[in-house]
């Protein structure tokens, strides 16, 4: 972990309890798709794992390089530790979308 923040991302299958990540995130795509018909199905194929203490965060970005994935998939994303704001949005000038995420939420995103 350096200056507070930590990053690792890797092929799933590289990863300790790669079985159990897959079906996690299949599970959320499977609920979420219980609710939207029309998000895509997925197939979990890399994984970035980000450390954060309580005084760091991600700045505001664009998924949008090479390795970003080309396919319509949604982004699983889990929450663990302690709670955040995950904010949202489509343009620099917008006004983002808040939304709180405690320890054990999922978000997905995209598809």
């Amino acid at each position: 972990v350096r200056q507070g923040r930590g990053r690792v991302y890797d092929a799933v299958d590289s990863f300790v309890g790669a079985p159990e990540i897959r079906r996690a995130c299949e599970d959320c795509v499977k609920l979420a798709r219980v609710f939207d018909p029309s998000m895509p199905e997925m197939k979990p194929s890399h994984l970035l794992v980000l450390y954060y203490t309580t005084s760091r965060k991600l700045g505001w970005h664009r998924d949008d390089g090479p390795q970003d994935g080309r396919t319509l998939a949604p982004v699983v994303s889990l929450s663990l530790g302690h709670a955040c704001d995950f904010e949202l949005k489509d343009n620099p000038g917008d006004t983002p979308l808040v939304v709180r995420l405690e320890s054990g939420d999922a978000l997905l995103f995209g598809g």
